[in-house]
């Protein structure tokens, strides 16, 4: 039984919450009323305040007393706190309990927990989003797999914001990969993330979800990306519609004045994007290169592809004699060779 105890207890405890009743406790196994007052008091910092014998009727509430043996206890004509200096006491199981009862603790309030009651019409910006980090892997960041049911398991815990590393894979028809670069991690297919984020992005929620892509593929893989997610999410990919210039057309150097609201973006998936790096930018001339340049470059300036559209949409250009894509943020370079200086997040 005492095996069993401990592993429920194991199970049922919240994160660091021993570590803070024994705190509490001054290293004890138990709490008097007096030293509940004083963890209430400094953990709200002085907006909570009870008195001991207050304390003393919430030590005995949560250690499961009737009412009528908390009510005869607490004495109450008389209003010494004297005799409540050697008890109640409070186990760690009764704390547990103080500390998930939502009229103690308003985060345990379910009523705040399953309803948004904030004020969702600020810009996307302004708010804390949970988010998560090489949210592919099933394991270590050194030789797990990347697998898309990792990507199903954070859209069910709520995270909203989803991370995907993008390589170039065998071949642009098998499309770009998903991995941790770099190490012994095995990939998964781009498109199979995509397609749980389809299916899994609003279950939870119907805030956005927000797809950071660190993409490190050459050109034409990251025209198969843009059709990959066009293919997945149709109209429920967020697509912002530019700033008009002076001359009638998009001026795309021109950012909005201000994010978009979660509740003007809810069921929109949004992506997040980040220049190349250096080295990844010479990966992507060597892979033009091995293209037929000229069909290229005539798919490149076609109004009709995503790949236009693409480059328009950040400002940037194909040149037919470098080969290269070039960006306000690679035509803005400062000459330095330190790829972490150019390694920065980027919105679009």
């Amino acid at each position: 039984f005492d095996e069993f105890r401990e592993l429920f207890l194991a199970v049922e405890s919240l994160p660091n919450l021993d570590t803070v009743f024994r705190a509490a406790a001054g290293g004890a196994d138990h709490l008097l009323p007096e030293d509940l007052q004083r963890y209430l008091v400094s953990s709200s910092r002085n907006r909570l305040q009870f008195s001991v014998r207050e304390c003393a009727r919430l030590i005995l509430k949560h250690e499961g007393a009737e009412d009528s043996e908390i009510a005869r206890q607490l004495n109450m004509d008389d209003h010494s706190d004297d005799h409540f200096v050697e008890g109640p006491l409070l186990s760690y199981e009764g704390f547990l309990r103080l500390m998930t009862n939502p009229e103690i603790n308003s985060i345990m309030d379910q009523t705040k927990y399953y309803n948004v009651y904030q004020d969702m019409r600020q810009p996307l910006s302004h708010y804390y989003v949970s988010s998560s980090h090489n949210t592919y892997l099933t394991g270590n960041q050194l030789s797990s797999e990347s697998s898309a049911s990792a990507v199903e398991r954070a859209l069910k815990l709520g995270v909203r914001v989803i991370e995907l590393d993008a390589w170039d894979g065998g071949s642009v028809e098998e499309g770009p990969i998903v991995n941790h670069g770099r190490t012994m991690c095995r990939p998964c297919t781009l498109k199979s993330c995509l397609e749980v984020i389809k299916d899994r992005a609003f279950q939870v929620t119907e805030y956005p979800v927000v797809i950071t892509i660190e993409n490190h593929c050459s050109i034409p893989f990251q025209k198969e990306q843009v059709r990959l997610l066009e293919e997945a999410f149709g109209t429920k990919l967020y697509m912002w519609p530019g700033t008009d210039g002076d001359d009638g057309k998009k001026n795309w150097a021109v950012g909005p004045p201000e994010w978009a609201s979660p509740e003007d973006l809810k069921g929109m998936v949004v992506i997040r994007d980040k220049p190349q790096k250096k080295s990844d930018r010479k990966k992507s001339k060597a892979a033009l290169e091995a293209a037929a340049k000229a069909k290229l470059i005539e798919t490149a300036n076609d109004p009709d592809t995503h790949l236009a559209d693409a480059l328009a949409a950040d400002g940037s250009t194909l040149n037919p004699d470098h080969d290269l894509v070039q960006s306000p943020s690679s035509a803005s370079s400062t000459g330095s060779d330190d790829d972490e200086s150019e390694d920065f997040d980027y919105a679009r």
